[in-house]
C-alpha cells in the first residue's frame, strides 16, 4: 500500500469533500448544457423554489443570499441573467424601497423539474447502500450545520483576506 503525504485527518477529509465536490459539479456541468443551465443557475431556481411557500409567492435576494452563501450583488446578478432566460420575474415589492419578489416562471420550472431528473446521480450515488446514502446525507448535514455555526448570523462572503 502505498503511504500517502498528509498535513492532518481534518485537513485531509476536507480536501477530500473538495475534490469529490469538484468532480461531481463537471459531471453536473455536463449533464446540464443540454437544457442551456449552469450547476449555479440551477442551485438559484432551487432556492427560489425551496424559499418560496407558493408557486404565487415569490422570495428576496437577501433570503436567496443567506440560503447560497452568496452576496446579495452577485445573487442579483445571477437573477439577471435568468430573468434574461425568461426563467424568473423580479416584481418591485415597494415603490418607495428597492425590494423585489423572485418568482420563478414556468419554464424555469420545466428546466429545474427536468433538470432532477437524471440518472448520472443516480449511478454514483447508488453505489451506495440506502442505509450508507443516509449516513452520508446525515454526515453532510451535520457539518453544513457545523459552517453554518462558525459563519454566524452575518456570515462574511468576500474571499480575499481582510486588510490590515
Amino acid at each position: 500500500m502505498e503511504e500517502k503525504y498528509t498535513i492532518s485527518e481534518f485537513y485531509d477529509l476536507w480536501v477530500m469533500l473538495a475534490r469529490t465536490t469538484d468532480a461531481l459539479q463537471c459531471i453536473r456541468q455536463n449533464y446540464l448544457r443540454q437544457y442551456g443551465v449552469s450547476p449555479e443557475q440551477l442551485a438559484t431556481l432551487n432556492s427560489i423554489i425551496a424559499l418560496s411557500s407558493s408557486a404565487d409567492e415569490g422570495t428576496s435576494i437577501a433570503e436567496i443570499s443567506r440560503l447560497t452563501f452568496r452576496q446579495p450583488h452577485t445573487v442579483s446578478e445571477m437573477i439577471a441573467r435568468l430573468e434574461k432566460m425568461g426563467l424568473v420575474t423580479r416584481t418591485k415589492i415597494s415603490p418607495t424601497q428597492n425590494l423585489v419578489s423572485i418568482t420563478v416562471t414556468e419554464k424555469g420550472y420545466e428546466i429545474w423539474k427536468e433538470a432532477h431528473d437524471e440518472q448520472v446521480s443516480k449511478r454514483i450515488f447508488s453505489t451506495l447502500t440506502k442505509a450508507k446514502r443516509e449516513r452520508l446525507y446525515s454526515y453532510l448535514e451535520h457539518i453544513l450545520n457545523e459552517a453554518r455555526d462558525e459563519l454566524g448570523p452575518n456570515p462574511q462572503y468576500v474571499l480575499r483576506p481582510k486588510s490590515k
